[in-house]
């Protein structure tokens, strides 16, 4: 071959290179996040003080097209209203009685704030896995089952879609719920 083809195979090569990348398909996903749950343990610890609360560690996944998820830390002078644009990750707790789910009224609600996620690419979407962990009120509740739903919103006030997990059963200790794949 001659220094020219060469030179031509090569351009041809690049743009046939370019041409298939350029017609890959972006992957899209909903704007509204989508939450699935990966694990939640719910176990006794003791503290410094002797005294033997009730933790659970929840991880959770979540899938939002516009990657908007988070918000930036307030201002710790005041204390923030307990709503969406202040707070993005919101628990209800329910004890079953008689096969019956009340929710319970809590002195302090389980609410949290998901950290800022900042995308290095602009409008791009997020995928992660959201780990938060928290006392479980337990000795306010005279159950012997109780379960809690969960929900986030985005930035842009999107709500997501509610997990219910599995009874929690009272006597808990260790027990761990995982999605199995």
């Amino acid at each position: 071959m001659k220094p020219k083809l060469y030179g031509i195979v090569f351009l041809v090569n690049i743009i046939f290179i370019v041409v298939l990348t350029s017609c890959q398909k972006k992957e899209e996903y909903p704007v509204i996040p989508e939450i699935e749950l990966k694990q939640c343990v719910v176990v006794d610890e003791e503290d410094k003080l002797g005294n033997i609360e009730t933790k659970c560690l929840l991880t959770f996944y979540v899938v939002d097209g516009d990657g908007d998820v988070g918000l930036k830390q307030p201002n710790l002078s005041e204390i923030p209203p307990i709503d969406s644009t202040n707070y993005n990750l919101f628990l209800k707790l329910y004890e079953k009685k008689d096969g019956v789910y009340s929710l319970v009224e809590l002195n302090s609600p389980l609410v949290f704030r998901i950290p800022y996620i900042e995308l290095p690419v602009k409008n791009s979407y997020l995928k992660a896995d959201i780990d938060i962990q928290f006392d479980l009120p337990i000795t306010l509740i005279e159950t012997d089952t109780l379960t809690f739903s969960f929900y986030i919103f985005d930035r842009s006030y999107n709500k997501s879609n509610i997990l219910t997990l599995p009874d929690i059963p009272s006597d808990f200790n260790g027990l761990v719920f995982q999605k199995i794949d």
